[in-house]
């Protein structure tokens, strides 16, 4: 299962959730520097790493993991204080609120780190157009029971308007929390520099 999180180093985000293999739940999203206010897209901590290697503890402050009774099943961006955009498809198996938790601040899934928070979710809005994760719609948002406060290590993306348009060629990163193998188990926040 991985979160991929496209850092565009041009204009904004744009938040696109797909499915590129059974093991791996994908969210693109790009930072948005022209439209952005300072307190969104803009990680305090910045050293992009390449070649699908670890993330720096930081570097992608707005990604979170959702679980579901423990369990990590997707990644998730956070794009306010109480809201979290995520795929539809995560909560397929059981839409009852009380049994997911987000966790935000996080470098490693399983691992504690004093910038890691928690929340509760009070509410998941599947977007109405979703009928499998095949198909189009695939994306969700998650209302957090309580708002988080901004760290260096939990900030929100930013949200394009309906007007942005995104270059061909334009330059992105590409994070997740993913499995370095097939098989293997999902781990560490991961960087790759090559999409398109």
């Amino acid at each position: 299962i991985a979160l991929i999180s496209f850092f565009f180093t041009v204009t904004c985000i744009i938040i696109i959730i797909y499915i590129l293999s059974p093991c791996a739940i994908l969210s693109a999203v790009c930072a948005c520097a022209a439209e952005s206010s300072s307190s969104c897209g803009v990680p305090v901590v910045s050293s992009r790493i390449v070649g699908g290697t670890d993330a720096v503890i930081g570097e992608w402050p707005w990604q979170v993991a959702v679980t579901y009774n423990d369990y990590f099943i997707c990644g998730g961006s956070l794009i306010n204080t109480q809201w979290v955009l995520s795929a539809a498809h995560c909560f397929d198996f059981d839409p009852t609120p009380s049994k997911y938790l987000i966790y935000m601040g996080l470098y490693q899934l399983n691992a504690n780190f004093q910038n890691t928070r928690r929340s509760s979710v009070e509410k998941i809005i599947i977007n109405s157009q979703y009928s499998s994760a095949a198909g189009k719609g695939d994306i969700a948002l998650v209302k957090m029971t309580n708002p988080v406060i901004y760290t260096d290590y939990i900030l929100p993306i930013c949200l394009p308007t309906m007007y942005v348009t995104f270059p061909t060629g334009m330059d992105c990163w590409v994070t997740g929390w993913g499995r370095v193998n097939a098989g293997g188990e999902s781990r560490t926040l991961i960087i790759h520099s090559d999409c398109n």
